[in-house]
């Protein structure tokens, strides 16, 4: 995910590891290879949901400070 939105690693077919760039889902034209790292991956996420910060499992930390 980058700037809330989700992306792809993509392996470019006849080109080394450093020419692998991260896409923007929305810019992946490749329907049966998404199906595909689907299939082998299915607890990857399919979308982002956006959250609101009250939503947050937020506990607040309390420290003590002692004085001398």
């Amino acid at each position: 995910m980058f700037r809330r939105r989700l992306k792809f690693k993509i392996k470019w077919e006849g080109y080394g590891p450093e020419h692998d760039s991260w896409e923007y889902a929305t810019e992946v034209h490749a329907p049966k290879r998404v199906l595909e790292f689907y299939r082998k991956n299915p607890g990857a996420p399919r979308q982002i949901r956006a959250a609101t910060f009250s939503a947050l499992p937020f506990q607040p930390i309390y420290f003590e400070v002692k004085q001398s």
